[in-house]
């Protein structure tokens, strides 16, 4: 028998699961056996298997596609039965550094206390920035942290990260501890579930630990909709019934409150911003969340993402210079994260109008050039922009034929408009006009009306999940 079980979650992805095993064969341990847990592929992976590796593979077939949280949830359960005393779970595009198996195993020999131990996951195409080094929960805004992410993988970072989660693409957990916690959300389909996985183990006792000298690449892992609303369902439904299980009995209406006017804006930023598909599917997963709708989404809930211009990109088509002002106030209060705001403003531009000359102006900005370029290049280095971000040129008075954008904490505080002059924030809304303008200027009120309405019906879903959690106990 041997000591390591390593579970892959494997759906159509053929072509990546072999380079994944050929890693394994690499290892510098061979205390392991290898199981493929394929949910009901149609690419020939079963067969290729089969044809390649005979039993060196053991490979378990579920009749449908359940997603991660139940590909591995059955591997957890298969390792359980089997009796390993580490159980290793891995996204079938990932590849490990030939001493990964080795190291997380000698952690977990000689850390009792830690209950499962995550990599250092670096991105596959860009193989020395890390995607994710532990991860952290934040229940005062009930939202999950990122750690590491976009760090470069240098001697700044600790030998390792005692940590909130890990993702699930490559973890080693400790049998023990999972006859304590359970294994995962199955009806969470995906995402979330790792996250809920570490949780309870972390309840159990058990510590969550990411280990630096424990690399591997990944070549997928979640990112910003581009194509379809995918992740934006899962995400947002999921993250919500978590929350709703584990906050405490006096956080509730503080949670269904802020939740309400998350998602109404959201919702309204969307529509401004002419996201039809991120604007229904949002409010397809909030509905789901409400009516404890779990497991696969029907199809007609994940959409296509069709190519179209923001309000504040069409601003922009046709300018050859523009200059950025503060709105009076903004600098003064939170510097630096004016300084951050400044800089998706200034990528927005990048990605859509490269060829614009973009100027700043002083006035109302209560500092000199030197003090502002220090703040801009602090936020630079928070933000790790993924654009070639222009060089800063500075002005003190307005120029003939420049378009103005005037930079606010939020369009909806803005009191009364100025027109030419366009009014945009850190999520580039903007208003161009007096229609934008009252729209944004009525959104407390529409606000206020939306959590008056979905308070009820928030509060029972809440009440409802927790009374489901407490009948599984």
């Amino acid at each position: 028998m041997k000591k390591i079980g390593v579970f892959i979650c494997n759906y159509n992805g053929k072509e990546d699961l072999l380079n994944c095993i050929h890693s394994l064969f690499r290892q510098t341990i061979r205390e392991f056996d290898i199981h493929v847990v394929d949910n009901a592929s149609t690419d020939g992976t079963v067969e290729t298997l089969q044809e390649q590796f005979g039993d060196q593979v053991a490979v378990i077939c579920n009749p449908e596609n359940l997603g991660g949280a139940g590909g591995f949830d059955r591997g957890l359960r298969t390792g359980l039965e089997k009796q390993y005393e580490y159980i290793v779970l891995l996204d079938n595009d990932i590849a490990l550094d030939e001493n990964v198996l080795e190291n997380m195993c000698i952690y977990l020999d000689t850390h009792r206390e830690v209950g499962l131990v995550g990599s250092k996951v670096m991105i596959m195409d860009r193989p020395d920035v890390l995607q994710d080094y532990g991860d952290y929960l934040d229940f005062e805004i009930f939202r999950e942290q990122f750690g590491y992410g976009g760090h470069k993988d240098d001697e700044s970072l600790p030998p390792e990260n005692e940590c909130d989660y890990v993702p699930s693409c490559a973890i080693m957990i400790r049998s023990e501890i999972l006859k304590k916690s359970g294994t995962m959300p199955v009806d969470n389909f995906i995402y979330y579930d790792d996250i809920e996985l570490s949780h309870k183990i972390r309840l159990s006792g058990g510590k969550i630990v990411a280990l630096g000298n424990a690399k591997v690449w990944h070549k997928g892992g979640f990112r910003k909709e581009t194509v379809n609303t995918f992740g934006r369902y899962y995400f947002l439904r999921n993250r919500l019934h978590f929350f709703a299980k584990y906050i405490s009995d006096e956080e509730i209406e503080r949670f269904v409150d802020a939740i309400l006017q998350e998602v109404f804006s959201q919702l309204a930023g969307f529509y401004s911003k002419g996201m039809r598909e991120v604007f229904v599917t949002t409010m397809y997963a909030f509905d789901d969340f409400l009516h404890q709708v779990r497991g696969k989404a029907a199809d007609d809930k994940i959409l296509q993402i069709l190519p179209h211009e923001t309000p504040f990109v069409k601003v922009l088509r046709g300018e050859k210079s523009i200059i950025i002002k503060f709105l009076e106030g903004v600098h003064r209060e939170e510097p630096l994260k004016a300084y951050q705001a400044l800089l998706g403003i200034l990528e927005e531009i990048q990605k859509n109008e490269p060829r614009n000359q973009v100027w700043i102006s002083l006035e109302q900005c209560g500092c000199g050039e030197e003090e502002f370029r220090n703040y801009y290049q602090k936020a630079v280095g928070l933000k790790k922009s993924e654009y070639s971000l222009p060089e800063l040129l500075f002005t003190e008075q307005d120029m003939d034929s420049c378009l103005i954008l005037r930079m606010c904490k939020h369009v909806k505080e803005v009191e009364k408009p100025v027109f030419p002059e366009i009014y945009v924030d850190q999520y580039c809304n903007c208003i161009a006009s007096e229609e934008d303008y009252h729209f944004f200027t009525e959104m407390e009120v529409n606000k206020r009306f939306f959590v008056n309405m979905y308070r009820p019906l928030m509060m029972r879903a809440v009440k409802n999940i927790r009374e489901g959690m407490k009948n599984e106990k």
